[in-house]
């Protein structure tokens, strides 16, 4: 509920509309979209996209115009076996370099690939329809993360830009973005405190 209605605050705002004006539809993998905009600032042939993350104790709203965008929150002290989870869903190169580093690093590496993951499948709008292990991501927390895709994925790679950020020492956030957005601005919406 309050991941919706955060939504619904953020949409209506850079819209100009009344929130109550706005109306959602499902894409064919649940996916949410805006339906039948009438607003100040929607331009002819302007596409607003958004997509929405919750997770105990935090709310993630991502926009863009005219891009596709995802966004996934996960509390990282949430009990979780993270070597486990990613035999079973990431890339062997992910696992490899989970495996390498100490174990009081696994915990906080895994949701760095969890959440740009989840925000990649999520931009595409496709879910869990996209392999997990087929795609890679490269995080050394020097540069921006980076991924290679294999053909599974359905997804030649180009033009995708990732940004991750720990809006607080117990949750990670990352953000995929087809194409360049420029710099990205990062509201945070406590449920709860860090």
């Amino acid at each position: 509920m309050v991941t919706r209605g955060l939504g619904r605050r953020v949409l209506a705002e850079l819209l100009g509309a009344e929130p109550r004006a706005l109306s959602f539809e499902l894409g064919p993998y649940g996916r949410p979209e805006l339906r039948d905009v009438a607003a100040p600032a929607m331009a002819p042939g302007r596409r607003l996209r958004f997509n929405l993350s919750n997770t105990r104790g935090l709310v993630a709203c991502a926009v863009a115009w005219d891009v596709d965008i995802g966004v996934d929150v996960e509390a990282m002290d949430r009990a979780t076996e993270t070597v486990g989870v990613a035999d079973r869903f990431f890339s062997e190169a992910e696992v490899a370099g989970l495996r390498a580093l100490a174990p009081e690093r696994q915990r906080r590496r895994f949701f760095e690939l969890w959440t740009l993951k989840e925000a990649y499948i999520k931009a595409r709008g496709l879910g869990l329809a996209i392999p997990l292990g087929s795609f890679s991501f490269s995080v050394d927390g020097t540069m921006r993360p980076t991924a290679t895709f294999d053909e599974s994925a359905g997804d030649p790679g180009g033009g995708w830009f990732f940004e991750q950020a720990f809006p607080s020492a117990r949750h990670a956030m990352a953000v995929a973005v087809r194409g360049n957005p420029g710099p990205l601005r990062t509201i945070v919406t406590w449920l709860d405190a860090p």
